[in-house]
């Protein structure tokens, strides 16, 4: 696995199932033993599951816990339908937030606002969860509203935007200033953000954005310096990078 993908999956996993713990034991020769040794490694221990059942839980205002957050995900997602994918195109939903609603939504309870992607469908689903129950409170299914990619679909759309032919300008311009090819994803920084054109604009590849999940990247240098990536837009719903013509720019 990529090592941009595999530090995804675990900072993911961290954040969301609460069960998976990383340990770290220094070998004979690590740093502070004498010598630096290449066998330094975390180990993972648990499965990775999502929290089955409901953990100690914090006063109504403070901060979710990582076992919260992944108890309510799990509440969330046994909530959809089957048929619902993510953007790996695996058996769920594309979970992209879980958080304490507002003040006036939670009266007072511990309550986790979940929001959640599906690719199946193109339907948004925002589902609010009392903790101490386990009872859904709300369920909206909504199309047309797209919240920000989650760290997997920035990434896909970054994978997508390196293999896509023709290339777009910043594969190239990353050869300039280097003197090397762009291989791989984890050799640059990577921002995204959900992209449509402005008015229901756009040409007809891109009038569909907003309705489907396309997303815009920003791509830096480890120095920080940014590239150009004003040329294309990846429509993650289709798997889809959209060149723009020469000399036009996207709007959205």
């Amino acid at each position: 696995m990529p090592r941009h993908l595999l530090a995804s999956a675990v900072a993911a996993a961290l954040l969301v199932a609460g069960s998976l713990v990383l340990l770290w034991t220094p070998s004979p020769g690590a740093p502070g033993n004498g010598n630096a040794s290449s066998s330094d490694q975390f180990e993972v221990a648990g499965d990775g599951a999502l929290p089955a059942k409901r953990p100690p839980l914090r006063e109504p205002g403070a901060p979710l816990s990582t076992a919260e957050r992944g108890y309510a995900i799990g509440l969330a997602l046994a909530s959809l339908p089957d048929s619902g994918r993510d953007v790996l195109d695996e058996t769920r939903a594309e979970v992209l937030a879980a958080d304490l609603p507002t003040p006036d939504v939670r009266e007072d309870r511990r309550r986790v606002q979940v929001t959640a992607y599906d690719y199946a469908e193109d339907r948004l689903h925002q589902i609010l969860l009392d903790l101490p129950t386990g009872r859904i409170i709300s369920a909206e299914a909504l199309t047309g509203v797209q919240p920000p990619p989650s760290t997997a679909e920035t990434q896909v759309a970054l994978d997508l935007a390196l293999t896509a032919m023709p290339t777009p300008a910043f594969v190239d311009q990353f050869r300039q200033l280097t003197g090397a090819p762009l291989l791989a994803a984890d050799e640059v920084r990577v921002i995204g953000a959900a992209w449509a054109p402005e008015d229901g604009g756009g040409s007809s590849a891109t009038r569909t954005c907003g309705t489907e999940r396309c997303v815009q990247l920003l791509v830096a240098l480890p120095s920080g310096q940014y590239l150009s990536t004003d040329d294309f837009v990846v429509n993650l719903s289709r798997r889809v990078v959209t060149l723009f013509p020469p000399g036009g720019r996207r709007h959205g």
